[in-house]
């Protein structure tokens, strides 16, 4: 549908059409090259300018945006810098297949392509991270233009760019403001013979695992409904934890290198693989199996990993069909492969509880900033990681967003924390780009008001975004940033020390975190022991302002039992120092007590490659 062409301005144009498409918040940082547009968002309140600190949150907010809402996210930025600044915010909406829209403010036309201050070629800057990414240079083409940056954003899950010179804003523009096209939610059914020959795929395994990412959203009644009928067992992504109930005998957990150990060693001997909503990139550790992939875009099918069967279709519209297919053939018996998965399922809730009460026997990163400032961290930082993710799952309320920032911080929400009633995880996934946490939890509590919203982040990510504490501050938004606070780049360090390499360049000088809290008008508490954890959360979760809860953690190695499957190993004993497998690879001999330590079941530990994405 298209409203009558009007005569109105280029930025006034982009407004509306922004508002005929159903964007309610544009974020972004105010700047000479924008005012004509900050302007026309002044003048319509049914779209929310959010003015934040710093332009890579602005990125970061509509990406967070759109991966909870599922709608596009829209941030704002001028030239030069600040466009450089949004790119990596951009840059996380693209890897993570999610739609944003960037707005960049241009240079004067007839100053593009030369060396005008602040002029660079953002249609070069943005290639990488974008499809649609375009400057505009006659006003006429604006309708046009960004009605097809919009378009395929949703189109192509991913980001756009629209660059618009800072004359060309205050240009009359006429044309039509069109409304989203309800084509653009039109899902394809899958095709009769592929899903009879994935149906008998599955009814002639004999170990089926589901892979389930977040484009099975919704349906993790059918997804258990077609487990339970195969016996299979259940793995997932990071921001797929709440799709299935954590609590099902065969739900085996995150896989990767924030996984859990039962769910690698089932993805490793699983024959038949059912990936419903995910995409898969790490190809040395895909399982020597038969995959069958059900993506609602046919991009995605047989993208990152080999497809035997691929079923283009919504999850919703597909596993139904699939159950209903395989309710006709006969079943095969699978009592060996389900006691099995269950009894994988048994050991690791046994050594996770284990692990939560022997929390303080866990081995600390050594060697971060000398032997002094070592035994500092060591008497100051009385908290373990597991203790943090324990008390955060006692006290989160149902339906909380929880905003994870990259780090070690990642790892222990990722292994241990139970998403389940209603809960969503937001995560920065195939960019996994630090300071992603606090901006996203400013987003979400904006786009989902009525919902509680907790980041939890490392000290080193946290920093570097921690101006957006203050926009929470300022905006009224009451989130609560919960920092992991041992005082090193651990996941840094963890890795430098899997080398045999001495940890380097790595501490952290912070400030006092829940002073700074206070000193931007938010609540703050300071956590130095395991006793103040859950009174210090559950103040802040009560605040009804935005609240920062500092807690000294050590830097405990993590890591879990080395998976016994057949996934394939990440490293040699040949790996050299500067191979991506050796930052993987765990020491023997003498640097076992470095490098890996031991489960409570004696295993020894190591770390996966990340599964953190869709």
């Amino acid at each position: 549908m298209e409203r009558t062409a009007a005569r109105r301005t280029v930025a006034q144009h982009t407004v509306e059409q922004l508002a005929a498409w159903g964007v309610r918040h544009v974020f972004g940082v105010a700047g000479d090259t924008v005012i004509p547009l900050l302007e026309a968002l002044r003048q319509r309140p049914d779209v929310t300018f959010v003015p934040v600190r710093h332009e890579e949150s602005a990125g970061f907010m509509a990406s967070a945006y759109a991966k909870l809402t599922g709608r596009v996210g829209v941030c704002l930025a001028e030239a030069g810098p600040a466009a450089v600044h949004l790119l990596a915010g951009v840059y996380d909406a693209h890897m993570d297949r999610v739609p944003v829209l960037a707005l960049t403010g241009e240079s004067p036309t007839e100053r593009l392509g030369t060396h005008w201050p602040q002029t660079i070629d953002q249609q070069l800057l943005y290639a990488g991270a974008t499809g649609f990414n375009h400057t505009l240079a006659s006003e006429r083409q604006l309708p046009e233009m960004l009605y097809q940056a919009l378009r395929d954003a949703e189109i192509r899950a991913g980001a756009s760019r629209l660059g618009l010179p800072v004359d060309l804003q205050l240009k009359p523009v006429e044309g039509p403001v069109r409304a989203r096209p309800g084509y653009l939610d039109a899902v394809p059914a899958p095709d009769p013979a592929a899903l009879e020959q994935a149906a008998r795929m599955l009814a002639g395994a004999e170990r089926p695992l589901i892979f389930v990412g977040q484009g099975a959203r919704g349906q993790g009644a059918a997804v258990v409904r077609l487990a339970d009928r195969l016996g299979a067992a259940i793995i997932h992504t990071l921001p797929a934890k709440d799709v299935v109930p954590p609590d099902h005998p065969r739900n085996l957990g995150v896989v990767g290198q924030f996984g859990t150990e039962p769910a690698a060693e089932a993805f490793g001997e699983a024959d038949v693989v059912l990936v419903v909503g995910s995409t898969w990139w790490q190809p040395d550790y895909v399982p020597a199996a038969r995959f069958i992939q059900i993506d609602r875009r046919l991009r995605h099918v047989d993208l990152l990993f080999p497809v035997d069967v691929g079923l283009v279709g919504d999850a919703a519209q597909v596993l139904p069909r699939l159950v209903d297919v395989l309710d006709g053939m006969p079943s095969r018996g699978r009592d060996r492969w389900v006691r099995r998965v269950e009894e994988l399922k048994a050991s690791w809730e046994r050594d996770r509880r284990r692990g939560d009460a022997a929390a303080a026997s866990d081995h600390p990163l050594d060697g971060a900033g000398g032997a002094a400032a070592n035994g500092r961290a060591r008497r100051a930082g009385q908290v373990a990681p597991q203790q943090v993710v324990a008390a955060l799952q006692q006290r989160l309320p149902a339906g909380a967003v929880v905003c994870l920032d990259v780090g070690d911080n990642t790892f222990w929400m990722s292994a241990l924390f139970d998403a389940g009633a209603g809960r969503r995880v937001l995560v920065s996934g195939h960019w996994r780009c630090m300071g992603f946490g606090l901006p996203a939890a400013v987003a979400a509590g904006i786009a989902a008001p009525g919902r509680p919203v907790v980041a939890v982040v490392g000290d080193g990510g946290f920093a570097m975004t921690m101006a957006e504490f203050a926009t929470a501050v300022a905006l009224g938004v009451p989130v609560v940033v919960v920092v992991l606070n041992n005082g090193v780049l651990a996941e840094e360090g963890h890795k430098q020390v899997q080398m045999r390499l001495e940890p380097f360049g790595i501490r952290l000088h912070n400030p006092d975190f829940a002073a700074y809290a206070e000193a931007c008008g938010g609540r703050g508490f300071r956590v130095q022991s395991p006793g103040e954890l859950d009174q210090a959360l559950a103040a802040a979760l009560g605040a009804g302002r935005p609240a920062i809860v500092d807690v000294a953690t050590r830097p405990v190695r993590p890591a879990w039992p080395r998976p016994r499957g057949s996934l394939r190993p990440a490293a040699s004993a040949g790996s050299g120092l500067g191979s991506q497998e050796a930052v993987h690879a765990v020491p023997d001999g003498p640097q076992q007590a470095r490098g890996a330590a031991a489960s409570p079941s004696g295993h020894s530990l190591r770390t996966f490659p990340p599964v953190w994405t869709r």
